[in-house]
């Protein structure tokens, strides 16, 4: 038999033993769960919104960090076809746009042409009907309907960092 103080213990969870909250959608591909509100809030309510609909420490307003994810999040609003508006945990400080949940901007973006516009737009919103909506940004203050999101995996799931706070309130 091997010494059990030396043999390494395999872990038991495995990646399919993650799952979502009911209503939430599970995507591999980031490995975090979705889900689409059609309630209308300002920026900073939606991100408190998003907190608020789930226990997990990590919930946050969506971040997008390549077209495979925004293609998967334009697909959790099938039911909408009309123009509508979006809020993303996008925004701007100092110049530079972030994401709300402390990803990385890895510099893909999906802009409408002309955009992103200056003065005080600085908060990302997914923008159209449902076969051409791209990113454009708005002031805070406008109502918009809440893309949420978290990491359902216990041992990667944490709160959003504390640097975060201040651009939100």
């Amino acid at each position: 038999d091997p010494d059990p103080t030396t043999a390494t213990a395999t872990p038991t969870t495995t990646k399919e033993a993650i799952s979502c909250d009911s209503e939430w959608t599970f995507f591999e591909h980031t490995e975090k769960c979705y889900r689409f509100y059609t309630t209308i809030k300002d920026w900073t309510s939606a991100l408190s919104f998003c907190k608020s609909e789930t226990a997990n420490p990590s919930a946050n307003l969506v971040s997008i960090p390549d077209q495979t994810t925004n293609n998967f999040l334009l697909n959790t609003m099938p039911s909408i076809v009309e123009h509508t508006e979006v809020w993303t945990g996008g925004y701007r400080e100092n110049g530079e746009w972030v994401w709300s949940d402390g990803s990385q901007w890895t510099g893909w973006t999906n802009w409408y042409p002309g955009k992103p516009s200056g003065g005080d737009n600085n908060y990302l919103e997914f923008w159209g009907r449902k076969d051409s909506r791209k990113w454009n940004n708005v002031p805070k203050t406008y109502g918009r309907r809440i893309l949420c999101q978290y990491d359902p995996d216990p041992t990667t799931a944490t709160a959003t960092p504390t640097t975060t706070k201040e651009a939100i309130s």
